[in-house]
């Protein structure tokens, strides 16, 4: 079954059907008016249709019935069809490390004074933040040390309004990404003809169409249940004295223009030309606009608009039609809900007509009229979020010479994992809507760990706790190493041979939740002059039930590598001085220890304490390269 989603639009009311026995007589000539009209005659056997039209009644009408793709939402897309001529969108969020230093710096600034991925790469000069360092994760991390003084934000008006003309391809910087601490991805994929664009470019007027729109009163015209805005592109051509100019604007690539007047007027006869041959070429009879039949039409270029929370506009980048685009916006701030709203501008050639019922003919005049007409795409919502920490590592220890010190030492753990988030109070649930908004796509892991200033919370009891929701009632303490560290460690005190019952969980540098750890049992006894430390994982205590139910084994197992495989090494051979790891994805290798598991088998046992039975499962450890969106 095809995705694909037509839709199609009209501001005309004026619908009429015709019997198979319609015939026509046609004969052209030249228009007074400044378009090329033509006039048909057309016999027409009377039918119902035009009962209720007076024979000798003119009727007159504007039309400009459009069809186009509905793009969906990626995630309803299949694989399958995006071959198909699918149109899809995106709006993805992307945190990529942390930089409290540039959070901090930007919070308390407009979104546009931060730098774009695109005007900080552009040749421009005056057009970069950072005139004098380059932006990278070193540089961002230590934000206020080597880039806090090299900041300008005499940009932030101008980016009001980002702008990509002739000559400028943004899909190039995009592997930058990186280098910034988060950034959020735009994507639509739309098939379109590019005629006109071509054409506007190869004249060098695509750029000044687009500021001359920017800075341009419009009309609306009501298409069915929408007021949509239009701008008539033979007026434009007519009037326009080609001038740029604005302070709000930002114009990637290259916008300058040589010519004199005498070449500009040139320029403008030869696309005047073009266009009156593309109107008649792509006019519609009589029968095929009152059948509804679309206009010839093709996306010029989109708008996407950025509002915050509080629907307050910020900016609007410009780009021009392609099967793709693929945005990534750095101007943005953390923790903030941002909306993006995607409007497509079409060329349609419409028909200004009208027409005079005789008695066995129909005399018409069509008079072409070609509007650049602005169509909603789409609009999503998202929020840059640190996600959460993966549950902290625990160790026990115990002083051999000690009857009531034991250590706990607590690491950040390395392994990133999908699970279901484990509040310990229903209002940590929350936490989850968060998650929600940041991973649009579904296709993220809830738990990813982040190098930071590891801070964790660690609750004691003296009974097992039935469920986690009593764990809250038992904070021990709140643990934080005075250092900068990803660990740290806890002297606590407890009775010889009395059994108490330990939780931890961490807590990130924005306040969202690891999963607690499973609750360990710890004991201390004492042999001769010696003491041992007793730990094991223990359950939740259970009702007693009349039956017992099946338990699934699968959720008391997890497997996880350790850190040395799972590490990425930014120093192998296949990516030095890569600006892409587009086609080298099955090169890329994971891990820096020695001897990789990575195909290798294992075999592990498990023995039943109550009968002594013994299962085995084997099992292949396999690495799985996952394309990229952007690959897709």
């Amino acid at each position: 079954m095809s995705l694909v989603q037509k839709r199609k639009i009209t501001d005309n009311t004026d619908r009429r059907t015709f019997s198979k026995k319609y015939k026509s007589r046609i004969s052209f000539r030249t228009s007074n008016e400044k378009s090329i009209g033509f006039i048909r005659e057309r016999v027409v056997k009377q039918s119902e249709d035009w009962s209720n039209v007076r024979v000798g009644n003119t009727l007159t009408g504007l039309d400009h019935t459009v069809s186009y793709n509905e793009p969906t939402i990626i995630t309803q897309v299949e694989m399958k069809d995006t071959s198909a001529g699918v149109s899809y969108y995106y709006v993805e969020p992307t945190f990529n490390f942390l930089s409290l230093e540039w959070e901090q710096f930007f919070s308390t600034r407009r979104e546009t004074s931060a730098p774009c991925i695109y005007s900080e790469t552009d040749f421009t000069p005056d057009l970069k933040a950072f005139p004098k360092r380059r932006i990278n994760r070193q540089t961002s991390v230590n934000f206020n040390l080597l880039l806090k003084d090299n900041h300008t934000a005499a940009n932030q008006v101008r980016h009001e309004n980002v702008m990509f003309v002739k000559n400028y391809n943004y899909k190039s910087d995009n592997y930058k990404k990186k280098d910034y601490p988060y950034y959020i991805n735009i994507a639509l994929a739309n098939r379109t003809n590019t005629t006109f664009r071509d054409k506007l470019v190869e004249l060098n007027l695509f750029n000044l169409l687009l500021e001359d729109y920017l800075q341009s009163e419009k009309q609306t015209r009501r298409f069915g249940n929408l007021e949509l805005s239009i701008f008539n592109l033979e007026t434009w051509i007519g009037n326009s004295d080609f001038s740029i100019g604005s302070d709000n604007l930002v114009v990637l690539g290259d916008a300058r223009m040589q010519d004199n007047k005498f070449t500009r007027g040139l320029k403008k006869l030869e696309f005047l030309g073009f266009l009156r041959k593309k109107m008649k070429e792509k006019q519609r009879t009589l029968k095929e606009i009152l059948t509804g039949q679309p206009c010839y039409s093709e996306v010029l270029f989109y708008r996407v608009d950025k509002f915050d929370e509080q629907d307050v506009f910020i900016q609007t980048f410009w780009i021009p039609a392609e099967d793709t685009f693929n945005l990534m916006d750095t101007q943005v701030k953390y923790g903030v809900k941002y909306k993006y709203q995607c409007f497509s501008y079409n060329v349609v050639v419409g028909a200004d007509y009208k027409y005079t019922v005789r008695s066995n003919h129909i005399d018409t005049t069509i008079n072409h009229s070609v509007q650049l007409v602005e169509i909603p795409m789409f609009q999503d919502e998202c929020r840059i979020v640190q996600p959460p920490q993966p549950m902290p590592e625990i160790m026990f220890h115990n002083n051999k010479y000690s009857r009531s010190e034991i250590k706990m030492s607590l690491q950040l753990n390395p392994n990133t994992y999908i699970a279901d988030f484990i509040p310990l109070e229903p209002f940590e649930e929350d936490q989850n809507d968060l998650i929600d908004e940041y991973n649009t796509l579904k296709r993220k892991n809830y738990f990813h760990y982040e190098t930071e200033h590891a801070f964790f919370e660690v609750f004691k009891m003296e009974q097992i706790p039935r469920t986690y929701d009593e764990v809250d009632n038992f904070k021990l303490a709140d643990l934080r190493n005075p250092s900068p560290s990803i660990s740290a460690t806890l002297f606590d005190r407890i009775l010889m041979d009395k059994p108490y019952y330990y939780v931890a969980r961490s807590i990130n540098s924005h306040g969202l939740l690891s999963n607690p750890t499973p609750i360990y049992e710890v004991r201390l006894t004492e042999d001769a002059d010696e003491t041992f430390l007793h730990v094991d994982v223990v359950g939740f205590i259970q009702k007693k039930q009349e039956v017992q139910n099946t338990v699934d084994f699968s959720k008391f197992i997890q497997l996880i590598p350790a850190s040395d495989h799972t590490i990425f090494n930014s120093n192998q051979e296949s990516i030095i001085n890569a600006r892409s790891l587009y086609g080298k994805v099955d090169k890329v290798i994971l891990g820096i220890a020695k001897n990789p598991i990575w195909g290798e088998k294992f075999k592990f046992r498990f023995t039943s304490n109550d009968t002594g039975k013994k299962i085995d499962f084997n099992v292949t450890v396999k690495l799985t390269k996952k394309k990229t969106l952007e690959d897709f």
